[in-house]
């Protein structure tokens, strides 16, 4: 199965496992993908759609997921696993210039209460197709203990509290937590030595 799409995917796991998504202003909730253009691989496309779509600059493939077949207009989609030390906030908006230019805004959604039916078709079936390759790979961490209205998060050089009542109740800043961040290093040393 050769690939024509390119999808980069960027987890976060305060507190649970996170997959980064964005709302498009006319065709609902979505996952950043683009076309694979002639003589890119895979990974850059992945790494050039994050920054022409999400604004993420300093990012790099962390694992090549696999392809999945879209069954939509002939769309072969290759996952990206990807990193960025960037600590990035719990939402915000980027204009692109892509699709004739719309301002999309972006946020963290936990892999267990993911927003089904604020999304097309094919990115419901992309999710649940993601979802599942994820935990099958060992990126999916248990969800931790949490008081739905107060979550610890990174405010500078030290932890607060905060309140928070937004829909998913997650922090104001999401960085890879150390469990994370030592499993995907530990995979990367694993793939190395195959």
């Amino acid at each position: 199965m050769s690939p024509n799409k390119a999808c980069p995917v960027i987890l976060s796991s305060i507190p649970g496992t996170h997959i980064l998504l964005f709302r498009h202003p006319i065709a609902g909730v979505q996952l950043v993908k683009g076309t694979i253009e002639t003589g890119e691989t895979p990974a850059q496309t992945a790494l050039r759609e994050l920054s022409e779509e999400s604004g993420i600059e300093a990012a790099s493939v962390v694992s090549d997921m696999g392809c999945w077949d879209a069954s939509h207009l002939d769309q072969i989609w290759s996952f990206q696993l990807c990193y960025t030390q960037a600590l990035l906030p719990e939402q915000w908006t980027h204009h692109t210039l892509d699709d004739h230019g719309h301002t999309f805004s972006f946020f963290w959604a936990p892999l267990d209460d993911l927003p089904f039916a604020d999304c097309h078709p094919v990115f419901r079936r992309a999710l649940r197709h993601l979802t599942a390759a994820l935990s099958a790979q060992g990126y999916v961490l248990p969800a931790r203990p949490r008081n739905p209205l107060t979550t610890m998060y990174r405010s500078g050089p030290m932890e607060t509290k905060k309140s928070v009542s937004n829909r998913y109740g997650n922090a104001p800043s999401h960085e890879p937590p150390l469990d994370l961040v030592s499993l995907i290093i530990q995979r990367q040393a694993s793939a190395a030595i195959r």
